[in-house]
């Protein structure tokens, strides 16, 4: 049923202040051709936390901050704290150790896998323990791998 032009329906927009007629009963904005809607946030709000967490303290031995959770399994108040605490320190270090994620590591590292001459080259002599090519250094000049570039 359409709404009537009595001004029973007439509301100020929430963008820019002017009355408009309203076409819904939740109408909030002017309607089109203004671009007022588009001006609303929208989902803007995040996530939202769980309810009934109680209070915790920080694992990071540095902090030990009192905080509310957002999460059951959350352990640190703040990434900074997240990055420092010894168990997720552990849980990289596991992580790390896998046997596909080492062989992974290695075949990045290895010259064959490496396209391009120039990265070949900087490898080659990071790999030798000389220091970056092209700077001044007496290391770099008794370097074995710089014969034959």
């Amino acid at each position: 049923m359409p709404r009537s032009k009595d001004g029973r329906w007439t509301r100020n927009c929430e963008v820019c202040g002017e009355p408009f007629h309203q076409l819904r009963k939740n109408q909030r904005t002017c309607p089109l051709p203004k671009p007022c809607r588009a001006r609303l946030p929208h989902n803007t709000g995040g996530s939202r936390a769980k309810a009934g967490l109680a209070p915790r303290a920080c694992q990071n031995p540095g902090c030990a901050q009192m905080f509310v959770p957002v999460r059951e399994n959350q352990i640190a108040c703040s990434r900074t704290c997240l990055l420092a605490c010894p168990s997720y320190i552990e849980s990289q270090h596991r992580s790390d150790n896998r046997p596909e994620r080492r062989r992974r590591q290695n075949q990045r590292r290895r010259l064959d896998s490496c396209d391009d001459e120039a990265a070949r080259y900087i490898e080659r002599h990071r790999q030798a323990g000389c220091q970056e090519p092209g700077s001044p250094s007496p290391a770099l000049a008794a370097c074995p791998q710089t014969e034959g570039h």
